[in-house]
């Protein structure tokens, strides 16, 4: 009988001649193909030996693939490394095999990989490509969505700018996430983005990729000392301009309680030094 180890060692390409025993590890999405609303699904499947991607072009075939549950397979394919399971191919139910579980977690990664560290968006700009990263930070901009053909297909492709406290970066969102609704001035995190390999209007930017999610997401709250060189009041918050951070806000009643002053005096207290807890670019706590 055929294992996944052989298989990768044989650089085999094409029908299996034997049948292949295997547990399923993690199932994604169904996602549409070609250009007749096609759909196919990835599984990530595994053996004692070894751990591949499956790719599902009979939907008959879909339910067949539950996690942990153990298959036997024949007249699949193996191509470049993945199985491939048509409408030839025959799915049989049985025991569920005995696999490491360092095995199994290589497999679920596959699919559902685990999601990358939260970088500030002057590193994410900054790290290697095809390096996956997550942000988070403020929605300062939201394009619209627009097709554009890929592989004969068309996708829905937006972009969107997203800033935290030190910088801003543009981001396009791909397919389902390009029809997500979002609006100016949410808190997101975005998963799983990678480094555009070209430029836009000279800078980098970010794209999703198949694991990216964008969900909404809170700042944490970090704690810092300013340089405040001048103030605005607006209604019941301020705007305060810093030396080298950009403009924060601030409620001002809790700014007139900090300096036990009117609001007729307080431009008087402006340049001054503060420690304050901000989240994001708003000031929460004066200390």
């Amino acid at each position: 009988m055929n294992t996944i180890e052989k298989l990768a060692d044989r650089n085999h390409n094409g029908p299996l001649k034997s049948p292949l025993r295997v547990i399923v590890a993690a199932v994604g999405n169904v996602k549409a193909y070609g250009t007749a609303d096609k759909k196919m699904l990835h599984v990530s499947v595994c053996d004692p030996s070894g751990v591949a991607k499956a790719v599902l072009f009979d939907e008959s075939k879909f339910n067949d693939f539950k996690e942990r549950s153990g298959l036997v397979l024949h007249n699949a394919i193996f191509k470049n490394r993945e199985i491939i399971v048509n409408a030839q191919t025959k799915v049989f139910r049985c025991a569920i095999p005995t696999v490491p579980d360092n095995i199994m977690q290589q497999a679920v990664d596959l699919i559902r990989p685990q999601t990358p560290e939260v970088l500030p968006i002057k590193d994410a700009r900054k790290s290697p490509s095809k390096t996956r990263v997550s942000i988070r930070g403020k929605i300062t901009s939201d394009g619209l969505s627009k097709p554009v053909t890929i592989n004969g297909r068309q996708v829905q492709v937006k972009t969107i700018s997203v800033q935290d406290a030190d910088d801003e970066i543009k981001v396009s969102l791909w397919r389902d996430l390009a029809k997500k609704d979002l609006q100016l001035g949410e808190i997101v995190e975005v998963t799983h983005v990678v480094v555009n390999g070209k430029l836009y209007n000279g800078e980098e930017s970010l794209s999703t990729t198949q694991f990216s999610d964008i969900n909404s997401a809170e700042l944490p709250t970090e704690e810092s000392d300013y340089q405040v060189l001048g103030i605005e009041v607006e209604d019941t918050t301020c705007q305060l301009m810093t030396c080298a951070n950009g403009v924060l806000s601030s409620n001002t009643e809790l700014l007139l309680t900090h300096f036990l002053c009117t609001l007729e005096e307080l431009p008087e207290k402006f340049p001054c030094s503060l420690r304050v807890k901000v989240k994001g670019q708003e000031i929460v706590k004066y200390l």
